[in-house]
């Protein structure tokens, strides 16, 4: 094999008909970066490829070839990442990698790509970045028969030198074409249609009008544009449950989903999509999406999580979710638990929400509790945590203590615990009349096991529910969670009961459902509650 450095010299690559030339007369970095695309980000950009990011590289590279396409044919590809993923970036360097592949001696097709955004705006800078890359000087190293031409190289259309690359001139010229998919589309017959940033955010799809038009351009337009065997490929991040991610580019439609949350669970420990890497890794830390899973539950499952959430199949519709600062005076308040079975499921939660009445017939949800822990005074002890913090909510009453030979301000009522009661649940009743009521001396608790038998199953329970959520019945704390204590997430909460049978765990769903039982207790069920 030949190591010297290679020379720009047309006369040195023009006549390599086969790979197997370019083997025999390229440098060691080139072959590398040839035959890998994980080696070319390295080389030329100085860019790791992270763990998620290999995942995008089999399904772009699938190995097939097309009459235009040189191992990257094959099915339309929809791969959905969180935003922080540097997912632009690397389609953009691929798409860089793909043309000097496809334009090289030992292959010599003239790619044609349609780079399609939500307007001609948004597909600008993603065609310059393209650009930017093939006039590098280490991309020249690497592909020395791509360079710009000077008939056509415009940002919103342009392409290489195509007789400096000893390609036929004869058909349409051009390389790469930007537009949008909203605002026209230059008709040109493509090889591979590369589409990104087509919804910046939800407002940007937020009228009807908006999104029928892409769906239209895409089908009655870019459909028509395509060659014979050639290939869609996106990148995106869910917005809403009507954007084209949920309604066009479908698995039911052909396409290949490939949908990567943020937020994933390991083992029962939840850890973010980027760890464990480095600190220059890209993505958002634990922490951070901790925090905005408590504060923006619904944007959180779309584009951070990828959730596809359908209101007609979900269990609670996410539009019903509201959020308020809590009122300063309850009439009752009751506390689901949902206990952990044992030692043989200890990945299962102990889970507790605390949930309110109001005088005006109106549901609150204040506080909620998980965590995995073993044997009941600790459970106990943190039910009596959730009590200090919250019973100065319901009305005092004076009351004497004769030893003290004092007066004070204690609630006119205790607390109600409901769960269910399955044989663990009803040893928890034991240990609670020993250790509440005998050490703590806490008499005005009222403990209700609730039978599972007759009541449905854990979706059928929770939808009755539904009525109260439809009716704006059903509230949440705005600040129900203390975020240095990562066990109160009542972001986590809501993302079980709006996406329940989707998320690894129901723990809170359960304890939510227990609660809500618990309080319509004392306010009868109407039929507007359905």
């Amino acid at each position: 094999m030949n190591t010297q450095k290679f020379s720009n010299k047309k006369e040195n690559w023009r006549d390599w008909d086969t790979w197997g030339e370019a083997l025999k007369n390229g440098s060691i970095s080139q072959i590398a970066c040839w035959s890998s695309f994980e080696e070319f980000r390295k080389q030329v950009f100085g860019h790791k490829t992270y763990p998620h990011m290999r995942i995008w590289d089999d399904a772009l590279n699938t190995d097939l070839d097309s009459r235009y396409l040189w191992r990257i044919a094959g099915q339309d590809t929809l791969i959905l990442a969180p935003r922080e993923s540097a997912k632009s970036t690397f389609l953009a360097q691929w798409i860089a990698w793909l043309i000097g592949l496809h334009t090289s001696p030992w292959i010599r097709l003239g790619i044609k790509i349609l780079g399609v955004s939500y307007n001609i705006d948004t597909a600008l800078p993603r065609s310059r970045q393209i650009q930017a890359i093939i006039q590098s000087s280490k991309y020249r190293k690497i592909f020395p028969w791509v360079r710009p031409s000077k008939q056509k190289w415009t940002e919103k259309e342009w392409m290489i030198d195509l007789d400096y690359a000893g390609l036929s001139t004869t058909g349409e010229q051009y390389t790469y074409v930007a537009c949008g998919l909203t605002s026209g589309i230059n008709s040109r017959r493509c090889h591979l249609v590369f589409l990104d940033d087509l919804i910046k955010s939800p407002d940007s799809i937020k009228a009807a009008s908006v999104r029928e038009l892409m769906i239209s351009t895409w089908r009655s337009v870019i459909e028509f544009c395509r060659y014979d065997g050639a290939r869609a490929v996106c990148l995106g991040t869910r917005m809403t449950g009507n954007d084209i991610y949920c309604t066009e580019f479908t698995a039911a439609n052909g396409w290949n989903v490939i949908e990567q949350s943020a937020l994933i669970e390991v083992d029962g420990v939840e850890q973010s999509y980027w760890e464990p890497e480095d600190e220059k890794s890209p993505g958002t830390p634990l922490a951070r999406l901790q925090e905005e899973r408590e504060k923006k539950p619904v944007e959180f499952a779309f584009q951070r999580q990828n959730k596809l959430v359908v209101v007609k199949e979900q269990s609670i519709n996410t539009a019903h979710i509201q959020k308020k600062i809590l009122p300063t005076i309850f009439q009752s308040l009751v506390l689901g638990v949902d206990l952990s079975a044992g030692l043989s499921q200890r990945n299962d939660y102990t889970a507790m929400v605390l949930a309110g009445l109001c005088d005006e017939g109106k549901y609150w949800v204040i506080d909620a509790w998980e965590d995995r822990v073993m044997g009941n005074i600790t459970k106990l002890d943190v039910m009596i945590e959730i009590w200090e913090m919250w019973k100065h909510l319901l009305p005092t009453t004076k009351r004497y203590n004769p030893i003290t030979g004092e007066w004070s301000d204690v609630p006119s009522s205790g607390l109600q615990v409901y769960f269910d009661s399955s044989a663990y649940g009803l040893s928890l009743k034991g240990d609670f009349e020993e250790h509440i009521i005998g050490r703590k001396k806490i008499e005005d608790w009222i403990v209700r096991p609730v039978p599972a038998s007759g009541r449905g199953d854990k979706l059928t329970r929770l939808r009755r529910h539904t009525g109260l959520f439809e009716n704006k019945l059903i509230f949440f704390n705005q600040y129900g969670r203390t975020m240095k204590d990562n066990r109160r997430p009542l972001g986590r909460l809501i993302q079980q009961i709006t996406e329940f049978g989707s998320v690894d765990h129901d723990d809170l769903a359960d304890a939510f459902e227990l609660a809500i039982t618990g309080l319509r207790s004392f306010a009868p069920i109407t039929k507007e509650d359905y």
